[in-house]
This record gives structure tokens, C-alpha cells and sequence, in this order.
């Protein structure tokens, strides 16, 4: 895989796709936030195409892909699982609802 990313930290894009089993052989960093261009995007297909790779990004990356280059490339999706689901809501959810019902209140 050629793995590609504008973000932050592009090498945890990079460790978590090793991380899920693919075998990244080159990456390509871009600044946070970055819009690709077409010329970015044909660079990036000829450079994973010399190597018999194929390329990989992530999915906030790959809204900013134009649609024309999308099918060219593949996401690695990635799922938040809490273990106590329980909890999250407790710390998380219910204060933010107790503050919702208080403002609708006022």
C-alpha cells in the first residue's frame, strides 16, 4: 500500500493501517486540512502504480479526493468501541442532556 494522509499526525494513519494487517511500503504526507489537486492525485496513482502498490487513505482525507480519482483509491474506516458503553453515557451523554434540559427550561 501507498498511504496517504493530511492530518495532524500522519504517522497514526500509517500505524494503524499496519496495525489492521496492510502492508504499508510508502507513505506520502500532506499538511493538515490539505485540498487535493488533480496534479497531487495523478502524482500519487503514477507513484503507487511504478511500485504495484495500491493506494490508501483515510476517510476525512478521502472527502477532499476529487470525485474523479476516488475509485483509485481505498479508506481505512475506523470504528469507536468503548468497552462500558454504560459509562460513556453516564459521563458523557447525560451531562450534556441535563445541560439541554436546563437551557430549554430557562
Amino acid at each position: 500500500m501507498l498511504a496517504f494522509a493530511g492530518i495532524g499526525r500522519p504517522s497514526k494513519f500509517y500505524d494503524s493501517c499496519r496495525q489492521a494487517g496492510l502492508a504499508v511500503l510508502a507513505t506520502q504526507d500532506f499538511p493538515d486540512h490539505y485540498r487535493y489537486s488533480e496534479n497531487d492525485l495523478e502524482t500519487l496513482i503514477k507513484r503507487a502504480q511504478e511500485k504495484g502498490l495500491r493506494l490508501i487513505t483515510t476517510a476525512k482525507d478521502f472527502v477532499r479526493v476529487p470525485e474523479t480519482f476516488r475509485a483509485s483509491i481505498a479508506v481505512l474506516t475506523v470504528d469507536l468501541i468503548f468497552a462500558d458503553s454504560e459509562k460513556v453515557k453516564e459521563r458523557v451523554l447525560t451531562p450534556l442532556l441535563n445541560k439541554s434540559r436546563k437551557a430549554d427550561v430557562s
